[in-house]
């Protein structure tokens, strides 16, 4: 099968089709076969053998956020250093000058198989505070080969934003582009309300709730989430204010807009928490190091607090046992989404 690939790619040719006719045909030497099918397949293998061989599990013990501590030889700590995704790469330290190091190495690995660091598409994100080893003097900032990178306050990962609690506030203006986009569908008049509320959710819902399971919401938040909802869906059923239709007859069968928000989440958290051989069970609950407190946020809502609150558990112990149990875990959330309602 190897051998095979390899076929496809040896002594490979291309032409360019100009106003003057073809050119010449030349030998392609880099890259993979535009459209190819297995173009994706044979570009994740290369960029996982490249993240395998830069973090060895030394520099990840070294440089690597600590999600759990060891407790013995059985139970050694767990690290983690990157979230990847395809050619998305988010590197992960406790400091700067080891997330120097890690980045280096990153850097080094891909120039192994053709690849490099996009300098302008690379930033980079402090959380908490700025801390240093011992006897270790902290860089000005991050570089690449290119040149030193940028520094940001917040950082869009995979459409997301990971600091703030603010990506709800970039998700409505890409849903009321999404709906206004779909305007001949709303104003047809053979289309059933069922039919509109149905298509409704599968694009304007989708698109404002991309991302949702991960959010946080204050009770302001949450009113806000419900009002743009509503005016969304009375935009695309054509229903004016001044109608003075009722929320339950807008809605009709669609769950509410929180009621929404909860479910996913909550399914969501525990999907995650019983993937048994991935990270992602570690990070779910994970709420990191205490850091320094800051006025006024004291009471900020963490994940955690806002699965506590989702769920109507009392303690986190209770949440893990209730989220291990698939069972117990769809009854919790069949509840506590009903009474939200």
């Amino acid at each position: 099968m190897i051998r095979g690939i390899m076929a496809l790619y040896t002594d490979t040719t291309a032409i360019v089709l100009t106003s003057d006719g073809h050119t010449e045909p030349f030998h392609v030497t880099k890259g993979i076969l535009q459209g190819d099918t297995l173009a994706p397949f044979l570009f994740v293998l290369a960029v996982d053998w490249m993240m395998h061989r830069a973090l060895t599990p030394e520099l990840i013990a070294e440089c690597g956020i600590c999600v759990t501590p060891r407790r013995s030889s059985r139970y050694p700590a767990c690290y983690l250093s990157d979230l990847d995704f395809a050619d998305d790469i988010a590197l992960l330290s406790r400091n700067i000058s080891t997330a120097q190091k890690i980045l280096a190495s990153v850097e080094k690995s891909a120039m192994l198989v053709g690849l490099a660091i996009n300098k302008s598409k690379t930033e980079y994100m402090v959380c908490g505070e700025v801390t240093a080893d011992a006897g270790v003097q902290e860089p000005v900032t991050l570089s690449v080969g290119a040149g030193p990178i940028v520094k940001v306050d917040d950082f869009r990962y995979l459409g997301g934003w990971l600091k703030s609690s603010d990506d709800f506030r970039h998700r409505v203006p890409q849903a009321w582009q999404a709906c206004n986009s779909m305007w001949r569908v709303w104003k047809c008049p053979t289309l059933s309300r069922d039919c509109k509320r149905t298509l409704f959710q599968a694009t304007v819902g989708t698109v404002l709730f991309y991302n949702a399971e991960t959010w946080t919401t204050t009770r302001s938040l949450e009113r806000r989430i419900d009002g743009i909802y509503t005016r969304l869906l009375r935009k695309a059923l054509d229903v004016s204010w001044q109608q003075h239709m009722t929320n339950k007859e807008l809605y009709g069968k669609i769950p509410s807009a929180m009621h929404q928000l909860r479910e996913r989440r909550l399914t969501f958290a525990g999907h995650c928490y019983r993937c048994e051989d991935q990270p992602v069970k570690h990070l779910v609950l994970w709420e990191g190091p205490a850091g320094k407190m800051v006025r006024g946020q004291g009471n900020r809502m963490t994940y955690v607090k806002q699965l506590l609150r989702d769920s109507c558990c009392e303690t986190v112990d209770d949440l893990q046992r209730k989220m291990k149990n698939r069972m117990e875990w769809a009854k919790i959330l069949h509840t506590t989404t009903s009474s939200s309602e």
